[in-house]
């Protein structure tokens, strides 16, 4: 594992600058894929069984994954899809999410020009406006397509992009097998655009110097790439760029226009010097549907349409939220109105219950802890979520067992047998063995934090509470269409009075609300120590408050990581969702939890918008 520094993303053309607050800032923690030997390293690196990574790693992955193909939009290529494919589990979804996240950043590290500022698809901090803003007001536009993009970078040349990152041979092949299908990579799997970028780094860098022979900008969005300017490459130069790179052209899908014509980039006009508009037509059918929600009402409105309210209402939502975020500040940014219009009609954006999802069985281990950071006392409530108990309970068993059949292992082998495998209670080396086990095993782990205002039982109580609550309300939306059954630890201060209540009102509010929830009243449980289920949340809370107490952002002089910071970042894709239900702050992939993220505890939510979250 790497140290990398924290990076300040230059400044440059479609590339605005980055970095976290100052107060917030910390160095970012690598996983040196490079190390990696053998494809067992790879798994432990990536934090997957190994023998589910051989198992993607095969020819026989159909039972993986769902294929859906999705018909393309264009006239002239009716009744023609677009394959995708997608992990069959939720499990093996957050698996392809982690490659990508450990792959991302280790990809990073390892070329720190990657991405390339011309590059803007499937990039954070980078959008389909930031790009068409790199073409404003150019007379001389170019957009060219590549033909089947993801289809077109085969297994093998991903074999060789990963080796040019690093990767050794083995560990590249193996990886490579796991994104790819039938020989070639695939869109809708979480690392496919990642990796597409990476094996376009050289096509890029050849059209960038096409591009600066006529002085001529150059983007590229996925497989759409533009040039614009007073002069622009010939449409047989860049096929030639293409071919040399493996490439080809998307018949039918290039286009060159000049200043009067339809400018478009990434569904974007140009024609403006200042800055790139959604197109006339969107916002003229915006601006009536929102005159009719305001003359009769939204529902009547989406009635006339003949759409549905739940439905229409989202749509409606979406296409305010793109048009005034392009439209800022113009008399097209609708989202004061949208909002004036909810109000009225008492309608919010939702995501209604599938009704059609097959019902399965989900578990909830839930444990709670208390630790102290900066001179301040959280309370933090986890939720291990799961749906098999077979994987949990051989990975407690297996590591206890283990443990205590060795006659030189150190530590309370006593308090093992009588308590179970439990944070507070097993030595370092039992402690570390566990935590290398735990992001092997299916589960996802959601946290809700609150600070602690004293010390006397109620106030812990009333905090435990208001973190249940919400832990409880975003695992029925996970469980949604289950049986779902909790287990919670009991702690001196904990009322279980009040916890089943709690259980029976979120329930009963999401169930009247229509959102998504389990499709019974969920079973409540409440176990000791002796629950080998409870191992997981325990542990993970061990970790997590470790690492805030010990402030695991901190180097040693020699660089090295301390081990707080190192086991938290073992398990950190496991945390699904980290909650301050104080602050209202978030943290997940996109937003990252850090050992200092609960020190500001300046900007609180009103209590009636943290209720409504909750719920």
């Amino acid at each position: 594992m790497v140290w990398g520094a924290s990076r300040t993303r230059p400044q440059g053309t479609g590339c605005s600058s980055w970095s976290r607050p100052p107060s917030l800032m910390e160095k970012s923690f690598i996983v040196d894929l490079s190390a990696c030997q053998t494809a067992e390293h790879l798994a432990a690196a990536l934090g997957i069984h190994a023998d589910l990574l051989a198992a993607l790693a095969s020819s026989d992955i159909a039972p993986y994954y769902r294929r859906h193909a999705i018909p393309k939009r264009s006239s002239h290529r009716k009744g023609q899809a677009r394959v995708v494919f997608e992990p069959a589990t939720e499990e093996l979804r957050q698996v392809h999410k982690t490659i990508n996240r450990r792959l991302s950043a280790y990809a990073s590290h390892r070329d720190p020009s990657f991405p390339p500022e011309c590059c803007y698809g499937f990039v954070r901090k980078r959008s389909t406006l930031e790009n068409a803003d790199q073409h404003k007001g150019n007379p001389l536009l170019l957009r060219v397509d590549i033909a089947d993009f993801f289809p077109s970078i085969p297994q093998p040349r991903v074999a060789d992009v990963l080796m040019s990152i690093g990767l050794k041979l083995e560990c590249a092949h193996v990886l490579s097998r796991v994104l790819c299908f039938n020989g070639a990579l695939v869109p809708g799997l979480s690392a496919s655009p990642l990796v597409a970028n990476l094996a376009c780094r050289s096509l890029d860098a050849r059209l960038l110097s096409l591009a600066a022979e006529t002085g001529a900008t150059y983007t590229r969005y996925a497989d759409d790439m533009t040039f614009s300017g007073d002069a622009v490459p010939t449409l047989a130069q860049v096929a030639r760029a293409l071919e040399a790179e493996g490439f080809s052209v998307a018949e039918k899908k290039y286009r060159l226009t000049k200043r009067g014509q339809a400018h478009f980039v990434t569904g974007l006009s140009i024609q403006d010097i200042l800055r790139p508009h959604v197109p006339k037509k969107m916002k003229r059918r915006l601006r009536q549907e929102l005159y009719y929600s305001a003359k009769y009402s939204i529902e009547d409105h989406l009635l006339r349409c003949g759409k549905k309210l739940g439905e229409g209402v989202n749509r409606l939502d979406g296409m305010v939220r793109y048009v005034s975020h392009i439209e800022r500040g113009t008399r097209f940014d609708f989202r004061l109105t949208w909002e004036r219009l909810q109000a009225r009609d008492d309608v919010v954006p939702s995501v209604g219950s599938d009704y059609g999802k097959e019902r399965r069985a989900y578990f909830a281990a839930v444990d709670e802890t208390i630790f102290e950071a900066r001179g301040k006392r959280f309370i933090a409530v986890a939720f291990a979520l799961y749906e098999d108990e077979k994987p949990v309970d051989a990975a407690v068993n297996e590591t206890r067992d283990a443990y205590l059949a060795d006659a030189f292992a150190p530590g309370k082998k006593g308090d093992i047998v009588k308590r179970g495998l439990h944070y507070a209670d097993t030595h370092p080396l039992l402690k570390a063995k566990f935590i290398e086990r735990l992001p092997t095993i299916p589960m996802r782990v959601l946290v809700g934090i609150a600070e602690l205002a004293s010390e006397s039982g109620e106030e812990k109580a009333a905090t435990y509470l208001r973190a249940f609550r919400w832990g409880f309300a975003n695992i029925c939306g996970r469980a949604d269409r289950g049986k779902l059954a909790l287990r919670v630890e009991d702690a001196p201060f904990i009322v279980k009075a009040d916890v089943e209540k709690a259980v029976v009102q979120v329930y009963e509010l999401r169930k009247v609300a229509n959102i998504p929830r389990p499709a019974v009243l969920p079973d409540v449980v409440f176990v000791g120590k002796e629950c080998a289920a409870i191992s997981l949340p325990d542990f993970m809370l061990g970790v997590l408050g470790t690492y805030v107490k010990e402030y695991g952002g901190n180097q040693t002089e020699s660089g090295a990581a301390s081990v707080a910071l190192v086991q938290f970042e073992r398990l950190r894709d496991r945390f699904t969702l980290i909650h301050d239900v104080d602050t209202g702050r978030y943290y997940s992939r996109r937003t990252p939890f850090h050992a200092d993220s609960l020190d500001d505890r300046s900007k609180r939510v009103p209590s009636a918008l943290r209720s409504n979250r909750e719920t």
